[in-house]
């Protein structure tokens, strides 16, 4: 998954995700058969599922956008829509991706669906 010619850079991540996924997968394994388990255990099967999810999901895109970007001015991190918040570089070579507007209709239909918070929703 995360070959991208950086091994040493990646391998703690690698074998944290590893390891989480294998000690996750066992856990839910466990709890599916498990004739004295309690609402609790299941309760912990799903955060450990949800934070599984979540890790994966950051690695990916971590791995999708690559390494940060740096000003080649001052260094800093602080580089976000090809400019230096810090020291105030702007790369001429930037192009800021196209807006994704919604039609009016589509805009209307979406807020008028009900919404329910993740928070609300009871698994069990």
């Amino acid at each position: 998954m995360l070959t991208d010619g950086h091994a040493p850079k990646n391998a703690k991540l690698r074998s944290y995700l590893k390891a989480l996924g294998k000690e996750t997968w066992q856990y839910v394994s466990w709890l599916t058969h498990a004739t004295s388990a309690h609402r609790e255990d299941a309760e912990i099967a799903l955060a450990n599922t949800s934070h599984l999810i979540a890790v994966f999901t950051a690695a990916m895109i971590r791995y999708m956008r690559g390494a940060p970007k740096r000003c080649p001015e001052c260094g800093s991190y602080r580089v976000l829509a090809g400019k230096c918040w810090r020291c105030d570089w702007a790369d001429a070579t930037y192009e800021a991706p196209e807006d994704e507007r919604l039609a009016e209709e589509d805009l209307a239909r979406r807020l008028s669906e009900p919404h329910t918070p993740s928070s609300d929703i009871n698994s069990l």
